[in-house]
């Protein structure tokens, strides 16, 4: 449902849900977050949530129990519920992964089953969402799935959104002249506030909250001016009771949701919170219901919040910085709480921890827009002369120029890297991430030979500030140019040093690090393979299974048994495959990558097949069909279509 702001979307969807409900129908409605600082994937979440019905925030045996309760699968639950509610760890899946199980596992409870009761999900002013939301949504409404669902998602006219499907798009315009008459005659009739309705109208440009505004302004028995709309929500505001208006400001600052108690807690000492309370919904400024005042639009909440005056705006800010710490608020919440209140220091720290947890939570423009929140505020910190060099400055620009690389605004991200790079001064930890950033960018570009000697000088500042992780991360990067260049000889001795260098030897990197030895001795052994030399191949990839095993990555181990499974399929050992296929196939089970796993029984199915016993064969094509189905792998799905239509086991 698309249309101006104020053009009669939340007003169409009040009242489309009572007759739903009506009928039968399960009516859930979420929109952004209210606190204005678009947490991941809260909307989905709280859908998620009272889908299952589970409660939110929830735990992880909750959160199985739901899910058994809807039919889900347990592979559902880990990683990906859990991933989505940030609950159970994280495991040593890749990004991409974990963000293919969180978004399958999602959709999967959110289209519930063909028995679920009928079901309305309202997804409200989309455009507020982040990125991997507004995609996930975005595949729902095109995809509702077999069940009995009906999903709908409200925008405006937003460039977020102008690519967004479904398989119906509902187009609200502005009223015409004759409705706006027709109006003027249902409400006022023939009364004197009549006159000055069709009045007003002329400048209400049809939209149904304008002239609503304008209505309320003559029942309240005002009189309403000829200014634009913002000027009439801010005139109705002006003219509340002290209270009420004070009541209003508190919870536009807290974010247009407010807690009866904590607006009670912003307010004067002699205010009377519930009689302020009653006299906004009365005059339809709020809605308010278990304990909580929703403004009743985001165009009221954001022409109250600028109307507060300045000190007094940073006061509210203050105060509530104070109520809200210690609280299970996110620190992007009380960073901005903590900026507009005055205290860039620990708004920095603040904006930098969500960032991170944005990244964690595989929300890179998130992730960019609080590095940035960071960012400015540590600029203006450092004009001021409250901080000796940039350094600071630099760490958060690498972030964010990371950030920005992974979501697609390369040239953004290069703006910040190079001002980030000028920045980082004599610091080799924090120069050696900039570059880094620089080199991924040109990589990105197609720039190889560039990307290669920036990322050879990152490693140098890297190994001289001691960052061992860094240095092993930096030098499986620079392997993977040397070889896509078609120097495969230049990147094997630079992953046999860098082996040595990082891994002590090769017995990995301190700690069980994720980017232990494993990682290079394996892309040393994909080279050998590349290069056809399948037993030094072999011999680095058992290699990379022994580190593995020692830093207990499961990870690692999965991949190296799946290499060798590829290694002796190549040179035509197929028998000798199955045992590292089934170990590999185990080990992803346990950590949950679904599409891996069914790639592996399809391939250990051939293998079978091909070498004569084929009792277990069918079996693992009809597992391998079950999982690639709940991620959506429609390749998959063929494949092991195709399969299973042949004479059995064949």
């Amino acid at each position: 449902m698309r249309g101006r702001a104020g053009v009669g979307k939340t007003r169409l969807i009040d009242e489309l849900l009572p007759v739903a409900a009506a009928r039968g129908h399960r009516c859930l409605r979420f929109g952004p977050d209210p606190t204005g600082v678009a947490e991941s994937w809260r909307p989905v979440r709280q859908a998620v949530a009272a889908r299952l019905g589970v409660s939110f925030p929830t735990g992880l045996p909750e959160l199985r129990r739901g899910a058994e309760a809807s039919g889900l699968a347990a592979g559902d639950v880990r990683p990906g519920l859990a991933e989505l509610f940030r609950i159970g760890g994280r495991g040593e899946l890749e990004p991409a992964v974990r963000r293919r199980e969180c978004d399958s596992a999602a959709l999967r409870a959110l289209r519930g089953r063909p028995s679920s009761p009928p079901t309305v999900l309202v997804f409200e002013d989309v455009e507020a969402y982040d990125r991997p939301l507004l995609a996930l949504v975005s595949r729902l409404l095109l995809t509702p799935g077999d069940g009995k669902l009906v999903v709908i998602a409200t925008t405006s006219d937003h460039p977020r959104t102008a690519r967004l499907q479904a398989g119906e798009v509902i187009a609200l315009a502005p009223l015409t002249g004759d409705e706006l008459c027709d109006l003027v005659d249902a409400i006022l009739g023939s009364s004197p506030g009549a006159d000055r309705l069709a009045v007003c109208l002329a400048v209400a440009d049809g939209l149904p909250l304008h002239v609503e505004q304008i209505v309320r302004v003559i029942v309240d028995g005002g009189t309403p001016s000829g200014g634009g709309l913002c000027a009439l929500l801010s005139a109705r505001i002006d003219g509340l009771p002290p209270d009420a208006r004070r009541a209003l400001q508190a919870a536009a600052v807290i974010g247009g949701e407010a807690p009866r108690d904590l607006i009670a807690q912003l307010m004067r000492p002699g205010d009377d919170v519930d009689a302020a309370l009653a006299t906004l919904t009365r005059r339809g400024m709020i809605a308010f219901a278990d304990g909580v005042a929703r403004i009743g639009h985001a165009l009221l909440a954001q022409v109250t919040y600028d109307g507060i005056p300045a000190e007094a705006r940073r006061q509210l800010h203050a105060q509530l910085a104070l109520l809200l710490a210690g609280s299970s608020v996110g620190p992007a919440v009380l960073g901005r709480h903590a900026s507009r209140a005055g205290g860039s220091g620990d708004a920095v720290e603040l904006f930098q921890q969500a960032g991170d947890a944005r990244h964690a939570a595989l929300d890179d423009h998130g992730a960019a827009a609080c590095y940035q929140a960071a960012l400015d505020l540590a600029r203006a910190a450092f004009v001021r002369g409250e901080e000796s060099d940039g350094t600071r400055l630099a760490r958060i620009g690498a972030c964010r120029g990371e950030a920005l690389l992974r979501s697609g605004d390369g040239a953004l991200a290069e703006t910040v890297l190079r001002e980030a790079f000028e920045r980082a001064g004599k610091d080799p930890e924090t120069t050696a991430l900039v570059l880094r950033g620089l080199g991924r960018l040109l990589h990105s570009t197609g720039d190889d030979e560039q990307a290669y000697q920036v990322l050879r000088g990152a490693l140098a500042h890297a190994s001289s500030s001691g960052n061992l992780p860094l240095c092993a991360e930096l030098s499986l990067e620079i392997g993977g140019l040397l070889q896509r260049r078609g120097d495969p000889g230049g990147a094997l001795q630079h992953l046999r040093e860098a082996l040595l260098a990082c891994g002590l030897g090769g017995r990995g990197l301190p700690g069980g690090s994720p980017l232990s030895g494993w990682r290079i001795a394996l892309a040393i052994a994909q080279i050998h393979a590349a290069l056809g030399r399948s037993d030094p191949a072999r011999r680095q990839a058992l290699g990379a299974l022994r580190q593995a095993e020692r830093a207990g990555s499961v990870a690692g181990q999965a991949r190296a048994h799946e290499q060798l499974a590829d290694f002796e399929c190549a040179v035509g050992r197929r028998a000798d495959a199955a045992p590292h296929r089934l170990a590999a196939i185990a080990l992803l089970r346990r950590e949950g990558d679904r599409r891996a796993v069914a790639r592996l029984l399809i391939d250990a199915a051939s293998d079978e097949v091909a070498t004569g016993p084929q009792g277990r064969a069918r079996a693992w094509r009809g597992e391998a069909r079950s999982l690639a189905a709940a991620v959506e792998w429609e390749g998959g799905v063929r494949r092991c279509d195709e399969a299973l239509r042949q004479r059995p086991g064949g």
